[in-house]
């Protein structure tokens, strides 16, 4: 009887704190965010559900995102900064689920990792062309993907956990703020990025990845196949 009390105050008591967050608006000023990338509002989408694509976006969006950044430092003879973040990649390949503290460590090592145009101003050699022309494919894959985790971040606060949900919500009501407090910026600098490989592409009269590239990429970074199909047509 007891273990039964406690469960359902567990409940109650995520079910308030998702009530008062909401309320609260965390995620105001985000809201034309799901509809920018066709992302619908969602309805009827269990808690579960919600979260678990939020979690599989975020992973394929930070894994590209450290991937990318990774290829341009290597490309531009930055082995240390390579390096490091090539280390938090592989830690996220490792894993199925993202923390909140996983997220705000991912975002710090991209922040602590900056690549400006002359770095790429100095890449010549034919070996690390094709590098940067990778990282792009990894930068836009990383811009869309982390931008739909926002959606179903934004979308998760607004859905009331079930009672199967009780243990795993608070953690995934965590992730969720993150996401919408820390991504929208580092999707800005993603489009930043995007847009200097893009000169870089076309002062170095090089193919940019197609779309079949980008396909494979997002992939390889563990996105499931009928979604790249349906996110990449």
């Amino acid at each position: 009887m007891r273990h039964s009390i406690n469960k359902i105050f567990l409940v109650g008591t995520v079910l308030m704190a998702t009530t008062t967050w909401a309320d609260a608006g965390p995620f105001d000023g985000l809201g034309s965010l799901g509809g920018a990338i066709g992302l619908g509002s969602g309805g009827g989408a269990s808690f579960s559900a919600t979260g678990a694509q939020m979690q599989s976006q975020l992973l394929v969006g930070l894994r590209s995102l450290v991937t990318a950044v990774s290829l341009m430092q290597e490309a531009s003879g930055h082995k240390q900064q390579a390096d490091k973040l090539k280390a938090v990649s592989d830690e996220l390949q490792r894993t199925t689920t993202v923390s909140s503290a996983q997220v705000e460590q991912t975002v710090q090592a991209f922040d602590d990792n900056p690549v400006d145009r002359s770095q790429l101003a100095n890449v010549h050699d034919a070996k690390s062309k094709q590098l940067l022309v990778q990282s792009a494919g990894n930068m836009a894959i990383a811009g869309l993907w982390n931008a739909k985790a926002v959606s179903s971040a934004q979308q998760l606060a607004s859905i009331r956990p079930g009672l199967g949900d009780a243990m795993a919500a608070p953690a995934l009501l965590n992730t969720a703020k993150v996401v919408v407090t820390t991504l929208p910026a580092e999707i800005g600098h993603t489009a930043t990025y995007t847009s200097m490989l893009a000169d870089y592409m076309r002062d170095n009269k090089l193919s940019p990845p197609s779309k079949d590239d980008q396909r494979k990429l997002a992939v390889a970074q563990g996105a499931d196949p009928a979604q790249v199909a349906a996110n990449l047509p």
